[in-house]
């Protein structure tokens, strides 16, 4: 049998996912280590989150607004990415400089994650013993443990969302343990004594079908039974795999006491078979089999390369500073609105989860080079007419529309 590799050439630095809300953040990886690099939230999200006492509903151009800024925060981020240091630690900070006239800088700090309290029933497994082969999000990736294929949920954020979710899945799976609803737990996946992660067997299936309706039914009133609502029975989160019902995404599943036996009731009549009914109502009776749609998304996966670039991977996308322009010939510009930014979210009360800590300001030190000097590479998209073009393909004022990418296509 080959070796198992990463898809991820060594000492290659990828974005892997990230978030773009409450907590902006770009999350990196090299070498099997992982960095995350937090960004104060746009202004779009802190203003609207704080009208909505946080609940934000965005149009469709605020949403493209608010994506092409995320990916040009990328692109800062690309221009630092020798700056970093994987092996120092989990977490850094993307900040103006504040002792040169532009630019940015990358200061890391350690972060602490939050620490999950529920009793581990599964082996403890080191996250360094994973080779990690695909990463549909960051948080949801596909791997290879003691040679067999293995379906990961990690905890990336420290103590945000995705480690909030980690640990609901672990109480979904303890709610319904001895049923033979879900996936095998193989692991808790560990940083030193730290749970980060759930490892589970390869969520292989196929969405549920007009057929299998009795099987859904039944897994339903089995549930109810103990009082457990999955408040997302819909697919992929019910598959049916070798004759049974799989659950997935147990982070929603909820259990409610007897205390709560009216909000049970309503829950599980909306829920499960409200929903259920609904669906089955508008499926075709007899539809080929469709697998579990999840597992072939696209990756999430981007190379940040070096100047020169590394040699082509194979099906991968490349990271370019698509707009190059704006952000490196103006980080004075940039610099000056960053912390405009960062004094109105303080003022609008924004959590701390989502800032950057104001003891940083104080620590910032400045660097020898300048952003500006760590230019792209241009590769020109057609060849130049005249000589004049072919002497200002190279100039970086006119790099906005080059760029360096992968043909899907290609072989």
């Amino acid at each position: 049998m080959p070796p198992i590799v990463s898809p991820i050439p060594d000492r290659v630095v990828a974005y892997v996912g990230g978030t773009n809300f409450l907590l902006r953040a770009y999350v990196l990886w090299k070498d099997g280590k992982m960095i995350v690099i937090q960004a104060p939230p746009l202004d779009l999200v802190a203003e609207r989150v704080h009208e909505m006492k946080e609940r934000a509903t965005f149009t469709e151009s605020e949403y493209r607004k608010l994506e092409l800024e995320y990916w040009r925060g990328l692109e800062i981020i690309h221009t630092l990415v020798d700056t970093i240091d994987f092996d120092r630690t989990n977490w850094g900070y993307l900040l103006p400089r504040k002792k040169t006239d532009s630019g940015f800088q990358i200061t890391q700090r350690k972060k602490q994650f939050r620490k999950i309290t529920i009793p581990l029933w599964a082996p403890r497994v080191d996250e360094n013993d994973i080779v990690y082969t695909t990463w549909w999000e960051c948080e949801h990736r596909a791997g290879i443990w003691n040679g067999r294929e293995v379906e990961v949920f990690m905890g990336w954020d420290g103590d945000g969302m995705q480690m909030e979710d980690l640990e609901r899945s672990m109480r979904g799976y303890q709610y319904v343990q001895g049923m033979d609803l879900t996936y095998e737990v193989l692991g808790h996946v560990m940083r030193h004594d730290i749970v980060i992660g759930l490892m589970t067997e390869p969520h292989i299936g196929r969405i549920m079908q007009d057929r299998d309706r009795a099987l859904l039914y039944d897994a339903v009133s089995r549930m109810e039974r103990r009082r457990i609502v999955h408040m997302g029975p819909t697919p992929p989160n019910l598959l049916i795999h070798n004759g049974k019902v799989r659950l997935t995404n147990l982070a929603c599943v909820r259990y409610f006491g007897p205390e709560k036996d009216e909000e049970f009731k309503i829950m599980a009549e909306a829920r499960h078979w409200r929903t259920l009914g609904d669906f089955f109502s508008t499926m075709d009776p007899f539809p080929f089999d469709i697998p579990n749609y999840m597992r072939n998304r696209q990756p999430n996966l981007h190379i940040l390369p070096e100047v020169p670039s590394v040699d082509r991977p194979i099906r991968l996308e490349i990271f370019t500073q698509r707009q190059a322009r704006p952000y490196l010939l103006d980080m004075f510009k940039l610099r000056k609105e960053y912390e405009k930014k960062m004094e109105r979210r303080r003022d609008l009360g924004l959590s701390k989860r989502s800032q950057i800590p104001e003891s940083l300001e104080d620590e910032l030190t400045d660097f020898t080079s300048e952003v500006l000097e760590d230019r792209p590479y241009v590769v020109p998209t057609a060849r130049p007419r005249s000589k004049k073009r072919r002497n200002e393909q190279y100039n970086i004022e006119n790099s906005v529309s080059r760029r360096l990418l992968l043909a899907h296509g290609d072989s």
